[in-house]
């Protein structure tokens, strides 16, 4: 259907395009469009034919997936209309988790950056008080305050990968992020 439509909406530009050519509502030589009628034409058409190969690209895919979710809402439906209202009252979360998931993914990448500075700055100040008196005496507390913070950027570490793991599970659930997922 998207595709007799979009054919239908090409050959009416097209055919508007050949009208106007032929009305001679088109400027004349040296105009903006082109020299020629002519070329005015064949510029109309080509712009059709790039519209039309790019909305086509985008959306028929897209109709295609939702096509198939319907169709298989309808057939749950028809099972079991109550698990077919179920799927239909949980279609809400199943589209948003996606975009949820991957704000936390986001957060979680910034405090694991924030964590690995925080812990080089630690190690950047032992090392540079490395030669002084004072390092000595302080050395097992800069090495307890290192593995505090080589164990917390472990942990937002681990975060991170169960929460990569959940967008990829979250953007699987549509057929690989084809309607509403991160497209991954």
């Amino acid at each position: 259907m998207a595709a007799v439509a979009l054919t239908g909406a090409r050959d009416r530009l097209q055919r508007g395009a050949v009208a106007a050519v032929l009305r001679g509502d088109v400027p004349g030589p040296g105009g903006s469009l082109g020299d020629t009628p002519g070329a005015v034409a064949a510029r109309v058409t080509g712009d059709a034919e790039a519209a039309h190969s790019a909305l086509g690209d985008v959306l028929v895919p897209w109709l295609w997936a939702l096509t198939r979710a319907m169709s298989l809402l309808a057939v749950v439906a028809w099972l079991s209309p109550v698990l077919g209202l179920l799927t239909l009252l949980a279609l809400p979360l199943f589209l948003l988790l996606p975009r949820a998931v991957g704000r936390i993914q986001q957060d979680l990448a910034r405090q694991v950056r924030a964590a690995q500075a925080s812990t080089t700055a630690v190690a950047l100040e032992s090392l540079g008080a490395m030669g002084t008196i004072r390092a000595l005496g302080h050395e097992a507390g800069v090495i307890e305050r290192v593995r505090r913070c080589l164990s917390q950027g472990h942990q937002l570490e681990q975060k991170e990968a169960l929460a990569y793991a959940a967008g990829l599970w979250a953007s699987g659930v549509w057929g690989h992020g084809a309607i509403g997922g991160t497209g991954r």
